[in-house]
This record gives C-alpha cells, structure tokens and sequence, in this order.
C-alpha cells in the first residue's frame, strides 16, 4: 500500500496524519543522508588543471558529472532505494489534496554540509553532490567571469537535484553524453546569462582554431587571427587577447613576405599591442606598436606606408599616455596627426581609405590628443578638444546611441574631473556607463573602467561612501579580473578603495592595501607611473594618521623619480602640494614646494589647473595662520573667480568642495566673492 493510500484512510485534521506526513518526510531526509554519505565515501575526482579556454571549461564540467554518473553505477542498488524513496513521497505529494492533513512547520536544520542536504530533501530536492559540484562549477566559471557570492552554490544545488535523477532514471544510459548533456545545460542555463553571449562566439572561434590544427600556416594564421580578433573585440579576456596574439605574430612571421601576410602581420601587431596595453603590460605594448610600425621594406604602396605608421605613432601616444609621458605622448599623437592630414590628395579624399574610414582614424587621434592634453595637465584645452570630438561624433553618428560616441562622453568626463568639474563629469560618465553596459561585456575593461573613474569622481566629491558603493557592486578589486582583463586597472581600483576607505576612517585597511600594491612582484621600477600613483595615495592615507614623517620620505622618492623622468606635470604638482602640506605639519618651511608648483606652469600646466589651485588655498590657509589677511584674500579670490575660460566654464564647478571652502574662506576673511550671481526668478523679482 502507497503512503497516499495510507494517508487517505486518516480523518481530515487527526494526529495521525500529522504523524504520517512528518514520518515520510523524514524517510526523505535519512535516503538522502545516507546518499550523501556515500558519496562522501566514494573515491574523490582527480586534481585537475584549471581550465584556459570554453571548450575546456565544458569538458571539466562534464568531467565533474561524469563522476556522479560513475558513483550511480558503482552505488546501483543505493541510489535505486533513494530514487524509490524519493519518488514515492514527491508521487504522494503531487496527488494529495489541499486541507487533507495538518502539516507542521519544517524542522530547523543545523549549519553544515549534513544540514543542507537534509534542508533541501525536505523540501524534495537531492544536494548530495552539491559540495563536489560547487568546486567543479567554480573553477569552471572562473575561466571566463568572476562568480559571485553564491552563484556557484545555487547552481550546484540546482544541477545535483538535475544530476541524480537524470542518472538515475536510467542507469544504463550512455553516461559521457548524459553528463555532457547536463553540463550543456549549466552552460546555457546559468554561465551564459552570467559571462555573456559572447561565449558563443569565443567558442565558434576555438573550434575553428582546434579545426585549424595541422593545416598550412596560413590556414591556421586565420583561424588564430578570428580567435584573437574575438577575444579583443567581443570579450573581456585581455589577457588571454595578447597571448593569442602572440600565437598570431609568430605565425605571421614565418610566413612568405607577400603584400598581404604583411599587411596581416601589421594589423596582428597592432591588436596585439591594444590587448597589451589594455592588459597593463605597457612596456610589452610598445613594443608590439613599434613592429606594426616597420613597413621600410614591405612590398606596400607608400600611402599604405603613412597610413600603417600613422596608426603605430596613435597607438604609441596611448602606451606613452599610460606610462605616464604625457608630453611624450603628446609628440607621438601630432606625429600622427599630421601624417593623416598629410596623406590628403589634392581633391580632399585620403589615399589610405574611404572617407568614412579616414574620418574614424582621424576622430580616434583627436580623441587621444585631447586626453594627452589634459593628462599633461592642460585642462582647458583637454575639454575643449574632447567636447569637440563628442559634438562631431554626435552628428555625425545621429545621436548619443552609440557606443563609440558613449567613448568620446568617457573622455570629457575624465577631462571635466582633471579641470575641476566633477559633478559635470558624472553625468557624462553616468549617461556613457548607461549605453556601454547594455552593449559591451559587463565585466570587460571598459565597463569597469567607468566603475572606477565614477568612484574616483565620487571621492573628489567627498562622498567615499558613494565610492565604497560603486566598488562593492564591480569586479575590478577581485582577483579574477587582475589576471584576465587588467591588473593595472585592477591596481586603481584598489587605489581607489583604499582612498575612500581612508576617508571613512579606516587607515588601517586602507594602508595595508597599498602597501601590499607596492609590494606585487607587478610593479616596475622607480619611474614605474603606477608605483608613484600608489606612494602618492599611500603618503596621503600617512598624513590622514598624522605620520608626516614617513609620508615625507616617500614624497621625497617619488620627487626624485619625477625629476629623472622629466615628464608628467600634473603628477608633479600633485607631489608637490603634498611634500607642501607634510613640510607644514612637520614645521618646516613650505614654500619652497609650493614655489615649485607655482612654477610648473612655465611647462604647460594650466594656471588654474586643480592641483595648482588647490595649492593656493593651501598657501591662502596657511597665510591666515601666520596673520596675513590680506595676502590670503588675494590668494583666495583666483580660485572663487566665475568667469568663464576658453571651455566655456569657471576654474572649479558649481558643487566642488574646493570651490565650497574657498568661499568659506573668503566669509571668514570678511572678503566678498565674485560668485554670487542673481539667481532669483524673474517672477519673482
């Protein structure tokens, strides 16, 4: 007789049938405890080597599930029992009548593997294999996307439930394809949604590539050109972008120098080169952009030629720009500049492209000129030149829906932060963000890139806890993202968090993650831009802790290191202002740096530059304290100045905290500022 049966015959509401539903239920939760037992027993999977690629990252989910299978059919009269139990209290439920019986409430399960597995088959569900499969989905997943807190748990669960039955209901099946089937359908029912379709297309080109195995060189360049072109464009593998590039340059080398494995061996440099520089691997950057850039002796037309290293010299001012040659980089991108404006005929085509073409190549320039620019710490012309590379991409793409246009808002916003214009700088870079997480990878460097520069606005807006927020909610902190997409802007992240977690009050947690930045075997020498980025942060967290000392002697450092490399104003002023403030608290004579700040606008450096003004009112506040008034308030009214400059826009944007205590100052001073406007609505006047 069936437990329903039995059921049936108890009146409606009686002890017995309280008695009799908990009795079933709890025969679910021992046939389930002893699986799970089994199991535990049973002979554990092989260590096996992390994953590298889609296809492998299915086969080692397969291979996780084939173990199952196998224990199904070493456990065959175990694992019958259990799906007898199982089945015929899941049976009985599905056919009892609402109201039948009073049921109790379920039983409070403790912590731990035991308690989970019997959670779950109360519920009707087999977890046995959720520990096991939980190791095995995770280090699957981490091949292409990081795994959230329990993701790799829930689809564990999930999949065991799937696993036992599918295997159980047939356990003479082909167990290698009843495997491969469920781990297909973890690919498409959880680790699509979480990565991105463009797993799809990731794998279509691997297939291709494990095609291509054993064909001619030239057949197996194309196959591993697709593969690289995909992992730089549609994914955000960078890493694992250069490394194919690298297969890609080698086997582009050995070819015969015919025009058109040159022009392949050119393009493959040059995408080997982006993914590096993405990456962070500068130096190996420029290096790659320097051999797309040899084209002397290629059996190439000479338009051909201007255009190659045209492209090469771009590319080598965006290498310079993040090796912290800003006026370096600025040389290059002129350079290609004028070689592009020099390769018009006479009838105002260009010999290297069509004109929608020339206008892309030219529209990129113009765009990493204006970052040269204000990266050089020329802010006014910085914005000016970007907001005219967003106005022309706008029209001439029909509108702001686009993702190359979201790029050119990415860089006036990061132009607006550098000239003081945070608040600004956030809407663009919100709006921007808004378009490319809808159309790019979600966790690729471009999305996160914004992440980070929303999170650096926020702490120049002095709301750490916004920044603290917006890193809590990104992969660029995690570990996953440092080895496959960027370890240098995972480096900035970090930076950044330790920046507002210092700001919040905690200089112990934010100290030890710089100073365990500074001690990752990735970091270069002293000139290293990302080494003397992270020492500026770690002398400002000192100084927040009143450890002026030790924040003085890394200044010091990093002033040395500047010096040498003669380049990068806007850092030096940065150091400067600091070495100004640590000279100050530690009594001793500050103006000599802030003289040197004073100065660097003789290089370039705009006078109303943010780390200049800045310095200013430092230099405003300290002169109040030694009781010059009325040079404080001279030194004061520069930065509460509102008239416009050639960006169309004051020295510091309504809402910036510098603009809020400068005013305060000049309240303080009895002075009266040149920010006060007639706001009032005519209406009311």
């Amino acid at each position: 007789m069936r437990a329903e049966d039995v059921a049936a015959q108890v009146p409606p509401g009686g002890r017995s049938a309280v008695w009799l539903y908990n009795e079933v239920k709890s025969r679910r939760v021992l046939v389930s405890l002893a699986l799970h037992h089994a199991f535990a027993g049973f002979p554990a999977l092989g260590q096996c080597d992390r994953p590298r690629t889609v296809a492998a990252l299915r086969s080692h989910a397969t291979l996780g599930l084939l173990h199952i299978a196998r224990f199904h059919l070493a456990e065959r009269t175990l694992v019958t029992q259990v799906g007898l139990g199982i089945g015929d209290i899941a049976n009985s439920e599905k056919r009892a009548k609402p109201g039948r019986a009073t049921r109790s409430q379920p039983p409070a399960w403790p912590d731990g593997p035991c308690g989970r597995v019997a959670a779950a088959a109360w519920n009707g569900q087999v977890v046995a294999y959720a520990a096991h499969l939980t190791q095995v989905l995770r280090g699957a997943a981490l091949t292409v996307a990081p795994v959230p807190p329990g993701w790799a748990e829930r689809c564990a669960a999930r999949l065991s439930d799937l696993a036992f039955h599918a295997f159980t209901g047939d356990l003479d099946g082909p167990a290698e394809r009843q495997a491969a089937a469920l781990a297909a359908h973890w690919f498409e029912r959880d680790l699509v949604p979480l990565a991105g379709e463009w797993l799809h297309d990731l794998a279509a080109a691997e297939h291709m590539v494990t095609l291509s195995d054993g064909a001619e060189p030239r057949k197996r360049a194309a196959a591993v050109g697709m593969m690289a072109r995909t992992l730089l464009t549609s994914t955000p593998l960078a890493e694992r972008a250069a490394r194919a590039g690298d297969l890609l340059v080698d086997l582009l080398s050995a070819s015969p120098k015919e025009p058109a494995e040159v022009r392949d061996l050119l393009d493959a440099a040059s995408r080997r080169g982006l993914a590096l520089l993405r990456y962070g691997d500068v130096a190996e950057a420029e290096a790659s952009f320097r051999l797309s850039a040899q084209v002397d002796d290629a059996p190439l037309p000479e338009h051909d030629k201007v255009a190659y290293v045209a492209r090469a010299r771009h590319n080598l001012g965006e290498a310079l720009l993040d090796a912290g040659r800003p006026l370096a980089a600025m040389v290059e991108i002129e350079h290609a500049r004028r070689d592009r404006d020099g390769a018009r005929t006479e009838g105002g085509r260009t010999e290297g492209g069509d004109d929608g073409a020339v206008w892309r190549r030219r529209t990129l320039t113009e765009q990493a000129r204006a970052r040269a620019c204000y990266a050089a710490g020329r802010v006014v012309e910085g914005v000016r030149l970007a907001e005219e590379v967003l106005n022309d991409r706008r029209d001439r793409l029909g509108g702001l829906d686009n993702a190359n246009t979201a790029a050119a808002r990415v860089t006036l916003a990061e132009a607006l932060l550098a000239a003081g214009h945070p608040t600004e700088a956030r809407y663009h870079l919100t709006e921007a963000h808004r378009h490319r997480v809808e159309s790019l990878p979600r966790h690729g460097y471009k999305t996160q890139f914004d992440v980070v520069k929303l999170a650096e606005i926020e702490l120049e807006l002095e709301d750490p806890d916004a920044a603290l927020r917006l890193l809590a909610d990104s992969c660029a902190t995690s570990e996953w993202f440092e080895q496959h997409v960027s370890h240098r802007l995972a480096a900035d992240a970090r930076r950044v968090h330790a920046l507002a977690l210092a700001s919040t009050g905690d200089l112990t947690a934010a100290e030890l993650i710089l100073r365990d930045l500074l001690a990752s075997p990735r970091r270069g020498g002293e000139a290293d831009p990302v080494t003397l980025t992270l020492r500026r942060a770690l002398a400002r967290v000192l100084m927040s802790g009143g450890e002026f000392d030790g924040a003085a002697d890394l200044l010091h450092d990093v002033r040395r290191a500047e010096t040498h490399i003669g380049d990068d104003p806007a850092g030096q002023a940065e150091t400067l202002l600091l070495l100004a403030r640590a000279a100050h608290a530690l009594d001793e004579d500050p103006c000599p740096h802030a003289d040197e700040v004073a100065a660097l606008t003789a290089s370039g450096i705009d006078p109303t530059h943010l780390h200049i003004l800045t310095a200013r009112h430092d230099q405003a506040v300290r002169l109040v304290q030694a009781g010059d008034l009325d040079s404080a308030a001279a030194l004061v009214h520069t930065l509460t100045r509102r008239d416009h400059l050639a960006h169309d826009r004051p020295a510091l944007g309504d809402g910036h905290p510098l603009l809020a205590k400068a005013l305060a100052l000049t309240t303080r001073l009895g002075a009266r500022a040149d920010s006060a406007k007639d706001d009032q609505l005519w209406e009311e006047a």
